[in-house]
């Protein structure tokens, strides 16, 4: 089960994340919990993008595949509390509740992919042995909370789509919960593509 460099084989780490996933839709099919099964989502998906992103860069599939898998539930957390937020934010009778919810969809977005970032980040730092530049890893993660508010907003139209009585649009739980899911995965590869484009720029001149 374990390969000669003491990480555990690929094949079982896309067991593990198709599982995460799996669980996730079933949580968001049944309704019983939309945070946790978006959560889940990502991270099984996160993973998966955090190692091949790694390995790309010259670290480990397995380092990555954690970090990614921490940084993906981090964001998707962040996101899935910042929607009801920002969509409260836009139903709103009064100025302060508006400015109130805005607030608060800002800072689970931004908290989340933040913490997300850091702690994933030093994750894979400390299982591929590297050492962590703590003024760099903090710059990234502020990008990536950053970046962590075009999901909670993403997460605000899924909130919207599961209240078809209300704005008149009638789709699955499933599909509903899948556009906030959705966007947490885009924001977490656009990063992880611009992060490596930059690194490689960097290594060239």
């Amino acid at each position: 089960m374990i390969d000669p460099d003491g990480h555990a084989p690929k094949w079982l780490q896309w067991a593990l994340s198709g599982a995460a996933v799996v669980g996730g839709v079933i949580l968001c099919a049944t309704g019983i919990g939309g945070v946790a099964g978006g959560a889940l989502i990502a991270a099984g998906a996160g993973s998966l993008i955090g190692g091949h992103m790694n390995e790309a860069n010259g670290g480990s599939f397995t380092a990555g595949y954690f970090g990614g898998a921490v940084t993906g539930a981090f964001c998707a957390i962040g996101a899935g509390y910042a929607a009801p937020a920002f969509l409260a934010a836009s139903e709103a009778l009064t100025s302060v509740a508006a400015i109130t919810n805005l607030a608060l969809g800002v800072g689970c977005s931004f908290v989340g992919g933040m913490a997300g970032n850091y702690i994933g980040t030093s994750i894979t730092n400390l299982i591929d042995g590297n050492n962590i530049e703590l003024t760099a890893v903090l710059q990234d993660s502020v990008l990536l909370g950053t970046l962590n508010l075009i999901s909670g907003l993403g997460g605000s139209v899924a909130e919207a789509f599961l209240n078809p009585v209300k704005y008149g649009m009638s789709v699955s739980t499933v599909l509903g919960k899948s556009v906030g899911v959705i966007s947490v995965l885009t924001t977490e590869t656009i990063y992880d593509t611009v992060s490596s484009l930059v690194a490689w720029l960097l290594s060239i001149f």
